[in-house]
């Protein structure tokens, strides 16, 4: 059965699974909105996503891992989330990027 899901409900649905413990719930929701945006008609296999993608909360964390992968770099799909206080990534406005990054 093929249902129409909102990314809240996604989380809600795995939230449990042993996969997810170890992502944040906007992480998943936000992996769940690129999947669902890039191809609207394909069903989402969010579990097996969550195991082949990765959540970088920070700049400084996915350079440390990818410097010298550029093509790694390119395919991430960053997001703005609120940053912490005094984050040293923080913008202006009080943002960061946080960064999902492809199976490769």
């Amino acid at each position: 059965m093929l249902v129409d899901i909102s990314p809240n409900e996604a989380y809600k649905i795995i939230k449990d699974c042993g996969v997810a413990k170890g992502w944040k719930q906007y992480a998943i929701e936000e992996l769940f909105t690129y999947l669902s945006k890039r191809n609207p008609e394909q069903c989402i296999d969010i579990v097996g996503e969550l195991i082949e993608w990765s959540h970088y909360k920070s700049t400084k964390e996915l350079l440390n891992d990818y410097q010298f992968n550029n093509e790694v770099i390119e395919k991430t799909v960053p997001f703005r989330v609120w940053a912490d206080l005094n984050d040293p990534e923080a913008g202006e406005d009080g943002y960061k990027l946080e960064y999902l990054v492809p199976p490769y």
